[in-house]
C-alpha cells in the first residue's frame, strides 16, 4: 500500500473516532453500537500502518495487495453489522408490537369507564 493511501486510511479512521466520540458525548449513539465502530476503526488503522504484514498474514487468500485485504475486512464487517442492526430492528418491532396492544386495551379501558360515569 503505497504511503499516500496509508495516510489517508489513518487520517480518516482517527476521523471517524472523532465522529464517534462526538455522537456519543451528543447522546445519539449507543455505547453498545459505538463500541463496534470503534473496533472497525482500530482495524482499518491496523491495516493502514501495518498493511505489509497483514498481506503476508493473509496469502492463504493470495492478495494483490492490502487494499485487497482491506475490502474483505470491510466487507465482513458490514455483513457483521447487518446482522447486528437486523437482530436489533427485530427486537424493536416485537416492542411496538407490544406497546401498540397494551395502549389500545388503555384507550378501551379509558372508554369503558367514561361509558360508565356517563350512566351514572
Amino acid at each position: 500500500m503505497k504511503v499516500g493511501t496509508q495516510i489517508l486510511i489513518l487520517f480518516l479512521s482517527l476521523s471517524f473516532v472523532g465522529l464517534i466520540l462526538y455522537f456519543m458525548k451528543k447522546n445519539k449513539l449507543k455505547e453498545e453500537f459505538s463500541l463496534l465502530w470503534f473496533v472497525l476503526s482500530i482495524v482499518l488503522i491496523i491495516v493502514a500502518i501495518f498493511s505489509k504484514q497483514i498481506v503476508t498474514l493473509f496469502e492463504f487468500l493470495n492478495p494483490e495487495s492490502a487494499g485487497e485485504i482491506l475490502l474483505f475486512i470491510i466487507a465482513i464487517s458490514l455483513y457483521v453489522f447487518i446482522l447486528l442492526f437486523s437482530v436489533k430492528l427485530s427486537t424493536i418491532k416485537d416492542q411496538n408490537k407490544i406497546f401498540t396492544q397494551e395502549i389500545a386495551l388503555l384507550r378501551s379501558k379509558i372508554e369503558s369507564l367514561e361509558r360508565s360515569n356517563k350512566n351514572e
